[in-house]
């Protein structure tokens, strides 16, 4: 059983997210983001991802990092683009103690 304690709505002109923070039975808590794209020529899609509250710093600074990559590239001439997007050196982005956490979880 989960209980949603809180709801967020964001929209945009084809899609909606409903971004909620969820409490499980075992009292852990989760974000879940679903996404409804809307068509006028095909029925609405809804995509739902549930995010482990361990993942939610490093999420953030990815999307951190492509906003301001996207942000340079609309004032950047398109050959300095490529060579603009900083890259993530580094694949791994949870510590060893929270992985072999939700590794023994799961």
């Amino acid at each position: 059983m989960e209980e949603i304690l809180e709801t967020i709505l964001l929209e945009s002109k084809k899609s909606t997210f409903l971004m909620d923070l969820i409490k499980y039975n075992d009292q852990q808590l989760y974000v879940q983001i679903i996404q409804t794209t809307h068509s006028e020529y095909k029925e609405s899609t809804q995509h739902r991802i549930k995010i482990n509250p361990k993942l939610l710093t490093d999420i953030i600074s990815v999307l951190q990092t492509y906003k301001m990559s996207i942000e340079k590239a609309k004032y950047a001439p398109s050959f300095l683009i490529k060579n603009s997007i900083p890259r993530i050196s580094d694949n791994r982005f949870l510590s060893e103690t929270d992985a072999q956490e939700i590794q023994n979880r799961y």
